[in-house]
């Protein structure tokens, strides 16, 4: 996660880039998930888990379609390496930011 807060101190790009809000809505998801008391329950846990991390995870699981901007694509790689079941989707739209972004 230390190479993703990196990201989030780049200057921002002029449009939002609905990939990086989804990084930024699994990473901010996680991060309250882990901040939760440890004290609770397995039902508890399980519960919020459910709540707070399944949906953005859904989400980039099937993204489809590439980056919008330098910061989103630089972004999907760096979780992508922390993240393999996030791999698959989050490599191809950066890759299709880069293809789109040569071939201007």
């Amino acid at each position: 996660m230390a190479a993703l807060l990196a990201t989030r101190a780049m200057p921002a790009p002029d449009r939002i880039d609905p990939l990086m809000a989804a990084i930024n809505h699994f990473i901010f998801s996680g991060d309250a998930y882990d901040a939760l008391p440890e004290d609770l329950s397995e039902e508890e846990d399980a519960e919020a888990f459910e709540r707070l991390c399944n949906e953005p995870d859904r989400v980039l699981k099937q993204w489809g379609t590439p980056a919008t901007s330098y910061e989103g694509a630089i972004a999907a790689l760096r979780l992508a390496l922390d993240d393999e079941d996030l791999a698959p989707s989050l490599i191809k739209a950066a890759l299709a930011y880069f293809d789109r972004s040569a071939a201007q």
